[in-house]
């Protein structure tokens, strides 16, 4: 019967993503225009394209210099057209009476999207990598790694938005952290710079803000079954 059910939600989940194609579609195409201006800009290939840089330049706003970045996860959020918070939050249909949404599903949630975060990162930096071949691919991994923390952490702000009903509110709280990770210099480097254990600061910060941002979106998700 688990079995059973496991499959129709997969089944529903994949019928969910085939609608708005049209629009997803639209999205790549102009995100891989994106891509493509990045890679004959000439900024610094041994950096992932979506990791947040410090600017050197006082002349040069640390936004600007970050536009590659932040298009990188906004158009990150963007492309799933909220399908995977559609499928969170639909109850169970396949019984004569609905059972909750357990812990099961919000974890089958969080499993799929850190696989779409993954993937996402992986296909750029795998064509960033045979374009331009690195000497230190330790730190170019590192960068690609810290993208898709960022991304995952701002998808979960979004979808906290979307279970509370108030989808405005996420992508605004989501686009006002964006902008101050990617304004401001002092911020970025200081979680570049070293820190315990000769880590990055971003490691840390990461490792206890994805949690934290998974907890409140289970609460919400609890939220949803008693209502």
């Amino acid at each position: 019967m688990n079995g059973s059910r496991w499959k129709w939600q997969a089944v529903r989940l994949l019928q969910s993503l085939h609608r708005r194609n049209g629009l997803r579609v639209m999205l790549f195409v102009v995100y891989v225009v994106v891509v493509y201006r990045f890679l004959i800009s000439g900024i610094d290939p041994s950096v992932f394209i979506g990791m947040f840089r410090s600017s050197d330049s006082p002349f040069t706003p640390g936004l600007a210099y970050n536009m590659y970045a932040l298009a990188y996860v906004l158009f990150g959020v963007a492309i799933p057209l909220e399908q995977f918070s559609e499928w969170l939050s639909v109850p169970e249909c396949m019984v004569y009476v609905r059972r909750g949404r357990g812990p099961g599903r919000f974890l089958a949630y969080l499993l799929m999207i850190t696989a779409y975060c993954v993937i996402y990162t992986l296909i750029q930096a795998m064509i960033q990598q045979i374009m331009f071949p690195d000497e230190n691919p330790v730190a170019f991994v590192g960068s690609a790694v810290c993208a898709t923390c960022v991304l995952l952490i701002a998808m979960l702000i979004a979808n906290f938005g979307y279970l509370m009903g108030s989808r405005i509110a996420g992508y605004f709280v989501m686009a006002a952290l964006l902008g101050l990770l990617m304004s401001f210099s002092g911020l970025q480097r200081w979680l570049l710079a070293s820190g315990l254990a000769h880590a990055p600061n971003w490691i840390p910060v990461a490792a206890l803000t994805i949690p934290i941002c998974a907890a409140v979106n289970l609460i919400a998700f609890d939220r949803m079954q008693i209502l």
